[in-house]
């Protein structure tokens, strides 16, 4: 007798389950699901309901054990590249300092050349009225070197700037996955656990 009234209330949870995973069925086959973005990443994502419900628990599992590496991963990998990007622009930094130590060093020497040879063509007797010439004309044409150099300097910062921006773009469009991935895991689970 006892028996007989645990079938029949197995029995009863049976088709309760089954009449759950129906109106899951209806409710996923819906055209709004369909419409959806994710509603075929769902619906691949969920076990064959053709297997025991004990097999689909265990297949739901390992889909949801899966999924979590996944983020893990996807987590991990935005983690490295924010690292790489503070390392980019901590190196960017270092060279560009150096970069205008250089061509300020640069300057410096090319102007003290300038007035070195300025002085030598002044103090020279012999030279004369030419070689202060000669030295306005090679001064001109250091202070051009010169403006080349800033010019030049200034290119390569807007590089730099781009790549940073390049990098943080990178950064975002990653964490905009991760964000749409940790919004979809739990709409998969509830679709799971609904059944």
């Amino acid at each position: 007798m006892d028996w007989e009234h645990r079938l029949d209330v197995l029995e009863c949870q049976i088709q309760q389950y089954e009449d759950e995973r129906e109106q899951v069925l209806v409710a996923s086959s819906s055209p709004e699901v369909i419409s959806s973005v994710f509603s075929c990443q769902v619906r691949d994502a969920l076990p064959d309901r053709s297997l025991p419900v004990s097999a689909q628990l265990e297949a739901a599992l390992r889909l949801l054990v899966d999924r979590s590496k996944a983020l893990k991963l996807q987590e991990l990998k935005i983690v490295t590249l924010e690292a790489e990007n503070s390392s980019l622009k901590a190196s960017i930094h270092i060279e560009s300092d150096k970069l205008r130590t250089a061509s300020a060093e640069l300057l410096d020497l090319q102007i003290s050349k300038m007035n070195q040879r300025a002085q030598e063509a002044l103090n020279s007797t012999s030279v004369g009225y030419e070689a202060f010439q000669l030295s306005k004309e090679r001064e001109e044409e250091i202070i051009k070197i010169a403006e080349d150099t800033i010019s030049s300097l200034r290119r390569q910062l807007v590089k730099k700037d781009e790549t940073i921006q390049k990098y943080r773009d990178k950064i975002r469009e990653l964490w905009l996955e991760n964000e749409k991935q940790k919004e979809v895991f739990p709409l998969r689970l509830i679709h799971f656990l609904a059944r």
